[in-house]
């Protein structure tokens, strides 16, 4: 049984490396590193080696009125990392943020550009904005999409699956996030853990599988199996056990 840790931030703990060997340890087989600044872009491409470990870069609302020649930067580490970078993100809209929506929206337009450029998937952060996010995503017609931790409700949840995206959940449960599993095929839903943040480590993502094979009543082989390949899929990874 492979699992899989789509969304973290393992750059964030208080010893990356060790967290990292303590996942794959305990049969984490891949993880996704993912930064939302320049600063945790780089650390995340720093930890990644391109066999388990991957990084998505991308510079995300916290960020969006700080960076600047970011789309430069990017471009030059997507070149400079093949293998090692997978994905642009994690990007979105934040309404809890300080910056203006405008230039949230600005960014996030020009990092949706470049993963078309560079035909690699993009990590969707949206809080309190996800109308705005989906309106966004059309526009630009982004093509490969994952939806981290995702917010929505069920009418969300089926157009976005409808566009060919995937939504991804944590080792958290909610009613709302409960129904939409249930409702969902697996074919669109991939695990996380936003480490350190929802589960404190990468490793917490069996529990995120627990939930979903318990919710759709299917084998935690058969959940597992399906959202890995998933993830293979979107990132265009080969994930395998072992060292």
């Amino acid at each position: 049984m492979l699992l899989v840790d789509a969304h973290c931030h393992i750059n964030l703990a208080k010893n990356p490396k060790e967290a990292i060997s303590s996942a794959l340890e305990n049969g984490v087989a891949a993880i996704i590193c993912s930064g939302d600044s320049l600063k945790d872009s780089e650390e995340c491409i720093e930890l990644a080696d391109g066999k388990r470990i991957f990084a998505t870069i991308g510079v995300g609302p916290d960020f969006a009125c700080k960076e600047t020649n970011y789309v430069e930067w990017l471009k030059e580490k997507i070149k400079e990392n093949k293998g090692k970078v997978v994905g642009i993100g994690e990007i979105g809209l934040d309404a809890k943020v300080e910056c203006n929506v405008k230039k949230q929206e600005e960014v996030f337009r020009d990092q949706i550009k470049l993963a078309k450029e560079f035909g690699m998937p993009i990590v969707v952060h949206s809080r309190q904005m996800i109308n705005r996010v989906i309106e966004i995503l059309k526009e630009e017609k982004a093509e490969k999409a994952m939806l981290h931790f995702f917010e929505g409700d069920e009418k969300h949840a089926i157009e976005l699956a409808s566009m060919g995206y995937f939504l991804s959940f944590p080792p958290l449960e909610s009613s709302r996030r409960n129904r939409i599993i249930k409702m969902l095929s697996l074919n669109n839903i991939v695990t996380e853990t936003d480490s350190p943040f929802a589960g404190k480590e990468p490793s917490d993502v069996l529990k995120a599988v627990e939930i979903i094979a318990r919710i759709k009543g299917v084998s935690m082989e058969s959940a597992a199996d399906a959202i890995t390949q998933n993830i293979r899929n979107l990132f265009n990874i080969n994930i395998v056990q072992g060292p």
